[in-house]
């Protein structure tokens, strides 16, 4: 047995050997980021609820053991059973494809055991020189999950096995974000006589959040600031969106890269920007065009502006103008949704110096809301993250604290304005 590191929310007690179930699971995987080298000053006024508990906890996963190959397949995979929940391509007959993170798969079924095949598409190598891999939660009926790691190519997963007789539901949920790479889902087994039922219905309320690095959970699980960033310290599922999403029973979506900005990337680049990439089913792809969104989204929490400021910073005009066709352009797709225009918790005054990038994005970010609410438009809201605390997740970023916070005072402007 190793011990892998989940929020203290998970109280696993595992039951000898069904349910910790060998497959790919667990390896660190250092992803190539550059460090965001921050001065970040202590803001406390929002403490987390008493019996939260922010220190990980250490929980048994198997040994990893070499997956299956799976066969090729040469009929459509079955889906209508199945739901999908996220973006996902449907193009190809051999299954679904997706990358953004928090994206999931679920599905009730009868029978003492259920696998998932998953093909894991190569996206680069990180600083180590291993190949990137996706890290998704497996739950079975509700319960603490397992880790799944994805090895490149089309493998079979075990996820669990010596269920009791009677029906089960699986959540699959991808807990890394899209620069880990694609993953097509090409299909569940089960053992004979097993079989799929009707899925559950959705919940009623549904949100998105469209960010970066804090929404996609970049380094949420690090111990400190020194650490640098893994896959195996990245976890959306505790990242704030996700959070406040379970805390009022939505269905979320994350749309979210790593130092991604709105005008200007973190690495200074300009083209790939979330202006772009938010519009994507799949965002590596530029013909893959999302054409969801419409009148079942309630909310859109936009986090965007931090790449933008730490790199020379855009004009003020060039700023306004793509932030303002941004939030026009979310709702043309969404017309009854409440947006929420959010900037920090990781930006200040003081980095880069003589900049003041927390106080240009809030006056900026704020002349674009006020002037939608003067159109009329007054499901236009400005948000603010207060800077973070002392603690830290890796390279300075928001730790689960954190994420927590955040997540107390979204869930308290999403039931102020939409009256949840």
């Amino acid at each position: 047995m190793t011990t892998e590191k989940l929020h203290p929310d998970f109280t696993y007690q595992p039951a000898g050997s069904t349910r910790i179930i060998p497959g790919i699971l667990y390896r660190k995987l250092p992803i190539l980021i550059a460090p965001f080298l921050l001065l970040l000053a202590a803001c406390d006024d929002f403490a987390p609820p008493a019996t939260h508990r922010v220190e990980p906890a250490a929980v048994a996963v198997a040994e990893p053991a070499q997956a299956q190959i799976a066969p090729a397949r040469s009929a459509p995979v079955q889906t209508a059973l199945v739901r999908f929940t996220g973006r996902f391509d449907f193009s190809s007959p051999e299954g679904p494809r997706f990358a953004w993170p928090g994206s999931s798969i679920s599905a009730r079924f009868s029978g003492s055991a259920v696998s998932v095949r998953l093909r894991q598409f190569y996206s680069g190598v990180d600083d180590t020189g291993h190949a990137h891999r996706n890290r998704f939660y497996a739950f079975i009926d509700k319960q603490p999950p397992i880790v799944l790691v994805t090895a490149e190519g089309s493998n079979l997963y075990e996820v669990a096995r010596g269920l009791p007789a009677g029906e089960h539901e699986l959540l699959l949920y991808k807990i890394t974000e899209a620069l880990v790479g694609e993953v097509q889902y090409l299909g569940l087994e089960l053992p004979h006589g097993g079989r799929l039922l009707p899925p559950a219905p959705p919940p009623a309320r549904q949100i998105e959040i469209i960010g970066a690095s804090v929404a996609a959970g970049y380094g949420n699980e690090g111990s400190d600031e020194k650490c640098t960033f893994t896959a195996a310290t990245q976890n959306e599922y505790w990242a704030f969106g996700a959070v406040a999403a379970r805390e009022l029973e939505a269905e979320h979506t994350t749309i979210a890269w790593s130092g991604k900005g709105l005008l200007r990337n973190f690495d200074e680049s300009t083209s790939e920007t979330m202006a772009t990439l938010h519009a994507r089913t799949l965002p590596e792809r530029p013909g893959s065009v999302w054409e969801g969104g419409g009148s079942a989204t309630d909310a859109i929490i936009v986090n965007l502006p931090g790449s933008d400021f730490y790199a020379g910073g855009p004009s003020h005009e060039a700023f306004v103008a793509a932030y303002r066709e941004l939030l026009v352009a979310l709702r043309k797709a969404s017309p009854s949704a409440h947006l929420f225009a959010a900037i920090g918790p990781t930006m200040t005054d003081n980095w880069p110096p003589g900049r003041r990038p927390l106080s240009t994005a809030r006056a900026w970010v704020s002349e674009v809301v006020d002037a939608l609410r003067r159109t009329g438009d007054l499901r236009v809201h400005f948000l603010e993250f207060p800077m973070q605390d002392g603690t830290r997740g890796c390279a300075h970023h928001p730790s689960m604290k954190t994420h927590r916070r955040m997540a107390d005072l979204l869930v308290a402007a999403l039931k102020k304005e939409l009256g949840w």
